[in-house]
């Protein structure tokens, strides 16, 4: 059961793995995050992260997960050893290249629940996908003017898969998508 505390809301059913007090839910550029009110760290969900982390980072932290020794921490979710995950994280968003500011990095993963376990700093320094967030406002932001006939100029390509550039989502979503670009 979620409860709240003042102006924070915590999750009681998520611990922190290093001090075991609920965890905080906080949302930090519309992407969900699980946070120790004491600093220990903050965990997100790695599926969730898609949109919003860069690719070649999250990827990074997939490929090493399969041969990363087990770690001393316990999953916030299930209570089982996470794995210890290094690698490195760059503002290049090709996958294997290593671009500029490159950092290693290691964080903890439980792979069975898709989370990952960052410190503070660690979470805050991991790249923003910037090709996916670039230019998108959200519905909300849509003027009247701008959203009224949004839908009247869905075309039936809009609602199949475009194969065209495997980095664009195609079908419905995509087409929405598309059509929401500044």
């Amino acid at each position: 059961m979620i409860t709240t505390r003042g102006d924070r809301v915590l999750d009681p059913t998520k611990s922190c793995p290093v001090c075991g007090v609920g965890l905080e839910i906080g949302h930090k550029s519309g992407l969900t995050t699980y946070g120790c009110g004491s600093g220990h760290g903050v965990g997100i969900d790695l599926v969730e992260a898609y949109a919003h982390l860069q690719r070649d980072e999250l990827e990074a932290i997939w490929d090493g997960a399969r041969q990363a020794p087990k770690s001393p921490l316990h999953s916030p979710i299930s209570g089982a050893p996470m794995t210890e995950v290094t690698f490195v994280a760059d503002d290049d968003p090709s996958y294997g290249n290593i671009g500029a500011n490159a950092r290693e990095m290691t964080i903890e993963v439980d792979i069975e629940n898709h989370f990952g376990w960052f410190s503070l700093d660690e979470l805050q320094s991991m790249p923003i996908d910037r090709q996916t967030n670039a230019g998108l406002v959200s519905l909300n932001e849509l003027s009247d003017d701008r959203s009224g006939s949004f839908f009247e100029k869905l075309t039936p390509g809009d609602f199949v898969q475009d194969d065209q550039d495997d980095k664009s989502a195609g079908g419905l979503l995509g087409g929405l998508a598309r059509r929401l670009r500044c």
